[in-house]
């Protein structure tokens, strides 16, 4: 991937919304498979455009961007290798990173407080244990279409 570091920049920087997402999905996907020494090759140049994509007005592309920064951050061992390029963030992006940091080190979604944890779903009476009503997969209507001989 250092070879192509500067192309994946450039593509970075294309017009076109799909070709940077699928480049940031590109990157990481590699820094998720290399080794550290690897990914520390295109570190430096690679990673400033990536944070500067963060900052697009395009959903997708500033999701594949956030991925590509945790997964930076995951392959050092530190998101303190990110603080360079994250200055630039603005705070709902930050915080935005900082929970998809977590939820990628503790593997779960990022607890939200005691009201997340408190709720259950909701399930339909038919589908409640132990209840009498026959659910709607166990109907057969095999009786109803009889195969006609031809």
């Amino acid at each position: 991937m250092a070879d192509i570091q500067d192309d994946l920049v450039s593509a970075l920087e294309h017009k076109n919304p799909k070709v940077k997402v699928e480049t940031l999905k590109l990157i990481e996907g590699f820094v998720g498979s290399a080794s550290k020494p690897n990914a520390a090759k295109v570190h430096s140049s690679v990673l400033p455009a990536a944070a500067k994509s963060a900052s697009e007005a395009a959903p997708d592309i500033r999701e594949a961007a956030l991925a590509v920064l945790v997964a930076f951050g995951l392959k050092a061992g530190s998101v303190s290798v990110l603080n360079k390029v994250t200055d630039k963030l603005d705070d709902s992006r930050k915080k935005k990173l900082e929970d998809m940091v977590q939820q990628a080190t503790t593997g779960g979604p990022p607890s939200r407080g005691p009201a997340s944890a408190m709720a259950s779903p909701r399930r339909s009476p038919a589908s409640a244990p132990g209840s009498s009503r026959p659910s709607s997969a166990r109907v057969c209507h095999c009786q109803l279409f009889p195969k006609k001989a031809f």
